[in-house]
């Protein structure tokens, strides 16, 4: 919880719960702002800025609990407020830095040895958590991936094959170019357990509720955040493939008002969503990697945090940068799914 003048962190574990509190820098939301631009592609090779103000974030709200957890305690579950919503805790460095060496493969995550997953609220979660999986699904998978005409979007064809792959691999059925319509998705979205919708996400700050995700054609098929309150979402998971999903307008009270969160409250237990404009390539290698892990029987935080591990130890430095892995991040049931 972000105060004005303190930062207090409850950690609840089966048989015991600490409360720290801690004091909040005077220049908080720059330290905030800071990390959350070194981990975008326009400052992604600012090194310095990122490791500086991860680690000082990791010493004030991390290293006060890690110090306190078992050994065996490998997952976390965490429930931001405020700013903290922007920020994937799993680029949060556990060791201290040589500034003049900085290596992006080589640096220690809290993702090295922690799984994370998140929840909008301890009510949320619990709901989630009790939520059973719906009759009604027939198929394990589901992909929606729309071609793109015209200069409002670049297309994505890489998320086209990337569906048809997962589709073919998990006896599932997709929808690509004109056949990922909105009309199709309203009609057919319930009958898979695990929902991949790979198009392009717009998020609108002063109407969080008309943010919306753009199936084909764009300028006639879009599904806005308020047609997510209207609907019931069957599946176990959904899979937000589409930039900033996961952010939003911060309002005092609720959160962050976002696409994904609508989803949450359509009814869908489980998403991996996006907190930037994740790039393309890097998004479709993790989410095959995280349906694979998924299939072994990992749980989806687990299966998420060795997707991206896998990701990091097979890619060159220039394209480790956290802006190319960690913008993925697990929300609400973290429960391993039944393929």
């Amino acid at each position: 919880f972000v105060g004005d003048s303190s930062i207090y962190i409850v950690s609840i574990l089966k048989d015991h719960t600490h409360l720290f509190k801690v004091k909040k820098p005077s220049n908080w939301k720059q330290i905030i702002n800071n990390l959350r631009q070194s981990i975008s592609y326009v400052y992604q090779n600012d090194k310095a800025l990122f490791a500086k103000n991860s680690r000082y974030l990791s010493q004030l709200i991390l290293d006060p609990v890690l110090c306190t957890l078992p050994e065996e305690i490998t997952r976390l579950q965490i429930i931001p407020d405020a700013e903290l919503n922007y920020i994937p805790f799993e680029v949060l460095l556990t060791e201290n830095v040589d500034k003049h060496n900085i290596q992006y493969k080589n640096l220690a995550y809290l993702l090295q040895s922690k799984s994370i997953g998140y929840a909008y609220s301890a009510a949320l979660w619990l709901e989630n958590k009790q939520s059973t999986t719906t009759a009604s699904t027939t198929m394990a998978y589901g992909g929606y991936a729309p071609v793109y005409f015209g200069k409002a979007f670049n297309d994505l064809p890489i998320a086209r094959r990337t569906v048809k792959v997962l589709a073919d691999s998990y006896n599932g059925h997709y929808y690509i170019n004109d056949k990922a319509s909105l009309p199709n998705f309203l009609n057919d979205q319930n009958n898979y357990s695990v929902l991949h919708l790979a198009m392009h996400g717009v998020l609108n700050d002063e109407n969080p509720l008309s943010s919306y995700l753009a199936f084909y054609p764009k300028d006639k098929y879009k599904l806005y955040a308020y047609d997510l309150y209207n609907m019931k979402i069957n599946s176990d998971l959904t899979i937000l493939h589409a930039c900033n999903t996961g952010t939003g307008e911060l309002q005092k009270g609720e959160g962050v008002m976002s696409l994904s969160r609508a989803f949450t409250y359509a009814g869908c237990p489980s998403l991996v969503m996006s907190l930037w404009q994740i790039p393309e390539e890097a998004t479709a290698e993790i989410t095959q990697l995280f349906l694979e892990y998924l299939q072994s029987g990992q749980t989806k935080d687990v299966a998420l945090q060795q997707a991206k591990l896998s990701y990091l130890k097979a890619k060159p430095e220039r394209l480790a940068s956290p802006a190319s892995w960690a913008g993925l991040v697990a929300n609400g049931n973290l429960e391993a799914l039944d393929f």
